[in-house]
Order: C-alpha cells, then sequence, then structure tokens
C-alpha cells in the first residue's frame, strides 16, 4: 500500500466523459504479490463483469508514476524471492476496454534476486524504457525488443504473455568481460574488482517461460566467456586464456535448480588450470565436478572474497573429484586427488596466525589426507610433517576426532601458536 498517493484530473473533463487522468503518483509504498506454501496466490484479482456495458469507455492516462516504491515477488512455494524498489518510474499510454499501449521508462532498483539460499542479484540499478501492448479482450500482453540496462550494462529484452503460455528474453551479446566483472560482482568482492582492468567478452541469454498447465515459472540462462584477460595493476595479478560456457536452469523448486560451468579453463603464474563445475539443490547446495592445474592463490582471493579468509597467496597444483553439500556445516561426499602447495601463506579472519612458506604433497583418498615432506611456519613455530591424516572431515564438522599418524619435526614450537587465540586474547577473556 502506498503512503501517499496523488491523482489530478479535470472535474469538467468527467462531466464530458472526456476520462483524462493526468497524473497518479504512488510514492513510499509496498506491494508485495504472494504465493502461499499452497500455491495460493494475491495476484489474481480480475474476473469478467456480469454486467453488459452499453459503450466503449476510453481513457488516456498522461502520468502514473512511482516514487521509492516497493514491488516484492514472494513465492514461498517455490522459495523465490525478488524484491524491487521503483525509484523514479513513468508509465503512460492510452486504455480502452479492448487494448490499450503502456510506455514504462525510469529507474529502480533489483534489491535482491534469491533461489532457496543463494544469492543471485543483490543491490543493482536498471534503467528501463519499454514499450507494452495490453490486449484484454484476448488477455494478452507484448512487449517488442527493447533496451534496458542493469548496472549499466545494455541488454535486449521482449516477449509475450497470453492465457495459455508466458515467454520473455533477456539478452547480450560480446558484453566487455571487465564490466561484467566489475559491476555485476556481489557487493563483498566489488571494491577490489573495480581495480581489474583486461579485455574478453561475455555473451548471455535468459529465457522465462511457463504454460497454464502449471504455476511453475521456467527459468534457463545460457552464458559463456571468450578470450578473456584480467589484471589488478597494483599487485600485477593477472588471469588470462580465461574461457566457459555456463548454463542455469530452474523449474521453480530450488531442490531442483542446477548451475553447469563446463569447460572453465584460465591461466595464472601457476600454470594452465581447467575444469567442470555443478551446484544443485539450491536450498542445501550441493557442489561436485573435477579441476586440474595450477592456482595463483591470491588471484582467486581477490576474485572470491569470503568472510573465512583474511589473506592468502602462493600456488597450487591439483588434479581432484570433489562432491560436497553445503548444510549447517560442510558434508564431503567425496574428495580424492592430489594437491601440491608451494610457498603459500595463509591468515583466517580472526586468528592471530599466519601460516607462512606451507609446502608439500598431499593426497586426499575418501576421508584420509596423506601428506608427503610438508613444511611450514606458523608465527614463530616451524613443523615438518609426514603420514596421515584420518576422520578429517568428521573433524572439521565436530562430529568426531582426528586420528593423527604423523612424524612431526620442529626446531622450535611456540605453545601460543597452536591456538587460534592469543596471549591477549586469553588474558581479556579470562581463559
Amino acid at each position: 500500500f502506498p503512503s501517499h498517493d496523488r491523482m489530478v484530473f479535470n472535474p469538467w473533463d468527467l462531466w464530458q466523459e472526456n476520462y483524462h487522468i493526468k497524473v497518479i503518483e504512488l510514492r513510499q509504498g509496498e506491494l508485495n504479490i504472494r504465493t502461499s506454501k499452497n500455491g495460493e496466490t494475491n495476484y489474481n484479482i480480475f474476473y469478467p463483469s456480469e454486467q453488459k456495458s452499453e459503450g466503449a469507455i476510453t481513457a488516456h492516462i498522461s502520468s502514473f508514476r512511482t516514487v521509492d516504491f516497493r514491488v516484492n515477488y514472494l513465492d514461498f512455494e517455490s522459495d523465490h524471492w525478488v524484491r524491487t524498489t521503483l525509484n523514479s518510474m513513468t508509465f503512460s499510454g492510452n486504455f480502452n476496454e479492448d487494448q490499450f499501449e503502456v510506455s514504462a521508462a525510469g529507474e529502480f532498483n533489483l534489491d535482491l534476486i534469491k533461489s532457496g539460499q543463494v544469492e543471485m542479484i543483490k543491490n543493482k540499478p536498471v534503467e528501463v524504457d519499454l514499450a507494452l501492448n495490453v490486449n484484454a479482450k484476448n488477455n494478452s500482453v507484448s512487449s517488442p525488443v527493447s533496451k534496458l540496462s542493469i548496472a549499466e550494462i545494455p541488454f535486449s529484452f521482449g516477449g509475450t504473455y497470453t492465457e495459455d503460455s508466458m515467454r520473455f528474453t533477456l539478452q547480450a551479446k560480446a558484453l566487455p568481460l571487465t564490466e561484467v566483472v566489475n559491476k555485476l560482482a556481489i557487493a563483498p568482492a566489488q571494491k577490489e574488482l573495480q581495480t581489474y582492468r583486461g579485455k574478453g567478452t561475455v555473451d548471455f541469454n535468459l529465457l522465462f517461460a511457463s504454460k497454464a498447465s502449471s504455476n511453475k515459472t521456467n527459468i534457463v540462462c545460457g552464458f559463456s566467456v571468450h578470450h578473456g584477460f584480467l589484471q589488478e595493476p597494483l599487485k600485477n595479478t593477472r588471469i588470462s586464456d580465461i574461457s566457459l560456457q555456463g548454463n542455469y536452469s530452474s523449474s521453480g523448486n530450488p531442490k531442483d535448480d542446477k548451475l553447469i560451468l563446463k569447460n572453465l579453463k584460465f591461466r595464472t603464474l601457476a600454470g594452465p588450470f581447467s575444469g567442470n563445475l555443478t551446484v544443485s539443490n539450491f536450498l542445501n547446495p550441493r557442489i561436485y565436478g573435477h579441476a586440474m592445474g595450477g592456482l595463483e592463490l591470491n588471484a582467486l582471493h581477490q576474485l572470491f572474497k569470503n568472510d573465512f579468509i583474511e589473506r592468502i597467496q602462493g600456488h597450487a597444483q591439483l588434479n581432484t573429484e570433489f562432491d560436497v553439500q553445503v548444510e549447517k556445516n560442510v558434508r564431503v561426499n567425496k574428495m580424492n586427488g592430489n594437491l601440491r602447495l608451494d610457498g603459500v601463506e595463509f591468515k583466517a579472519q580472526n586468528d592471530h596466525r599466519v601460516f607462512n612458506n606451507i609446502r608439500g604433497n598431499f593426497k586426499l583418498n575418501g576421508n584420509t589426507l596423506g601428506i608427503e615432506a610438508a613444511t611450514l611456519a606458523v608465527n614463530q613455530s616451524d613443523l615438518q610433517l609426514d603420514g596421515r591424516m584420518e576422520n578429517i572431515y568428521d573433524f572439521f564438522a565436530n562430529k568426531g576426532p582426528l586420528k593423527v599418524d604423523c612424524a612431526i619435526n620442529s626446531q622450535k614450537i611456540a605453545v601460543e601458536d597452536l591456538g587460534k587465540t592469543s596471549k591477549v586474547d586469553n588474558i581479556v577473556t579470562g581463559k
């Protein structure tokens, strides 16, 4: 409901049956379009009139305007959420009982698009200039292909809605890779990514479709990256030869949503890398695939910020198959392969320890981690390890003890380096 609304018209025009509405304005309100868990909706509100009209009523809307008006789509059945704020939108057009044309122009904000636990878009500005043809006689709406921009990136939009089906597309071809990376990044990474320069192109094709036989909306999105290159000028971090083919599909149930990255390839100072990745079940995401090649860990950390790692650098070589489920804890279904670390430095958030100069060969086989000639320094302490650790995934999930069968050598071990908190932290907390 709007907290402020305004309508301007001339009473003499109404007396002469000249239905001319000059201004309708909705300000600082909210409209929630809902689908309940049992599939009931609150938006099927128009029904045929039982009274016959003696003649056509023609109206002209000069200006229908929204200011800071929120429109949300809340699907509790499918666990899909779309939240928008119509910052400054103007609608205008002609209306009669059979058909009318509406133009929609202005700015709104995509506050959130979310499926299950996965946020796909958050806090991105949108500029539109669309034309809609509405035919009330056959209950159809069509939009000729028009231009719109999301975070200043241009797209083409168009499609048709009828009683039997809906089909709308959002497309773009040969978008500059740097614009896509910089402007469509999720907020925590955006500050870092805005410094990247490079080249390469991105193709994007999004389809929304449904049929009258089902109240579910099918979404299919294909995207690809070609001849990509990214460089961060301050640290001279480079990622070259970037290419991938991706596909996202949704049938209206987040448990069936799937994101597939095929033929992912790139090169860093650590060498070439290739892999395939699939993410399914967006309520409790399952991530599985295969990865092989070299990784420059600092470059990846700049692209994919997270709340656990404060900083990481060094090189890794890996050849592994993985299958993990992200629920309250991470459940590892499969993790087999080889990993070599060279000159790695790592520091976690809220942890006083810095793990330096990590080197060694590691072999993952189920729930067992084999360690060969591994060395590392932890603040003032140094360690050399050979052997194996068992039950590693249950240990990190706090479900069981870690079984260690390792030969450990050291020139110096400081007790305070063994724990996550420092001496000062322990004094302050009384531990």
